[in-house]
C-alpha cells in the first residue's frame, strides 16, 4: 500500500522519511500496546490522520480492525476511506463539534498537540478520554526538549519566524510551554513537566509511558485509561 494521495503534504515536505516515519509510528504503537496489555485492537482511531501515513501500517498490522480517520481536511480523511477502508470524520479546533463514535481500543494521535495554544490541550484529552475504551491506550505526541533545541540553534524553526520562534521560546523558559501561531495553524513547545500536569487533569488516564525524542524528533506520550474509570 505505497499509493499516496496526489499533493499530500507530509510526502511533498519529506518524501525520503514519509515511509520511514510511518513505520516507525507503528513500532511506538506496537510497544504503547505491549504495555496496555492489548493484543489486537478492533477498533482504532487515528487522529489527526492526514492521508494516511500511519494508517496504511495500522491496516497493514491489524487487517481486522475497524478504522477511523479523523482530519481537519476532509479529504485527506476521505482518502484513507478509499484507500484503508476507515470510516473518515471532519476535524475541527473545537474539539466539542467533532463526532466520533467509539470506543477505541488505540487511539493514535500524532503531531497534533505540537500545533494547538495551550487552552484547548484539555479539550482534546477530553475527547479522547469520552472515546477511548476502558482499558483502551491513547498514543499522542508533543514537541518537547529535543525540538526547543533545535528552535534554539536555529537548525529548524518549523512553520515559525525567527521573531515568533523567540516568543516562543521566552514562554517556555517561563512557563514550561511556548505557542505562536503561523501561516499554517500554530506550533508549541511542551516541557514533559507541562505535558504531565495536563494529563493530571484528566485522571482516568494511567500515564505508562513518556518517551522524549521517540518518533520523528518529538516525544511520545502513552496513556491507558483505567478500566474502573
Amino acid at each position: 500500500m505505497r499509493e499516496i494521495l496526489p499533493n499530500d503534504a507530509m510526502y511533498e515536505f519529506d518524501p525520503s522519511s514519509y515511509f520511514r516515519i510511518g513505520r516507525e509510528a507503528l513500532d511506538c504503537i506496537e510497544l504503547a500496546l505491549d504495555m496496555a496489555e492489548i493484543d489486537a485492537p478492533k477498533h482504532i482511531l487515528d487522529f489527526a490522520s492526514g492521508a494516511g501515513r500511519v494508517m496504511r501500517y495500522l491496516k497493514a498490522a491489524f487487517p481486522d480492525a475497524a478504522l477511523t480517520a479523523c482530519d481537519y481536511h476532509m479529504f485527506q480523511a476521505e482518502f484513507c476511506g478509499r484507500m484503508f477502508g476507515a470510516t473518515a470524520v471532519a476535524g475541527d479546533d473545537d474539539p466539542t463539534k467533532i463526532d466520533l463514535t467509539g470506543p477505541f481500543d488505540l487511539i493514535w494521535v500524532g503531531s497534533h498537540f505540537g500545533h494547538i495554544d495551550g487552552q484547548r490541550w484539555n479539550g482534546f484529552l477530553k475527547l479522547f478520554e469520552s472515546v477511548a475504551s476502558l482499558g483502551g491506550v491513547l498514543v499522542f505526541t508533543t514537541f518537547g526538549r529535543r525540538i526547543v533545541e533545535l528552535l534554539r540553534s536555529g537548525e529548524s524553526l518549523l512553520n515559525l519566524t525567527e521573531e515568533s520562534a523567540q516568543k516562543v521560546l521566552d514562554d517556555y523558559d517561563a512557563s514550561g510551554f511556548g505557542f505562536h501561531t503561523t501561516r499554517f495553524d500554530g506550533d508549541c513547545v511542551a516541557s514533559p513537566s507541562w505535558v504531565c500536569k495536563q494529563l493530571e487533569q484528566v485522571p482516568s488516564f494511567e500515564l505508562l509511558q513518556f518517551r522524549e525524542d521517540g518518533w520523528a524528533f518529538q516525544d511520545v506520550v502513552t496513556c491507558r485509561r483505567a478500566a474502573g474509570a
